[in-house]
């Protein structure tokens, strides 16, 4: 667990035709498409640098 990382549940791989969802506990502004459209100003390299660390987070504690 990590203060600032929401748990991992898993991936769905049939909610989406060729491709996949990671699956997380719900957050207040909801998925990340719709944090977005609600804030244009939001700053998208630094959060592309976030889901990068998040998923690299999630690779190690799973042991890869």
């Amino acid at each position: 667990s990590h203060p600032n990382i929401t748990p991992f549940i898993g991936i769905d791989e049939k909610l989406f035709k060729s491709k996949f969802a990671v699956v997380s506990t719900w957050m207040p502004n909801g998925s990340i498409s719709a944090y977005l459209k609600l804030s244009p100003s939001a700053n998208r390299p630094r959060l592309v640098s976030m889901l990068h660390h998040w998923w690299r987070y999630v690779i190690d504690s799973m042991g890869y």
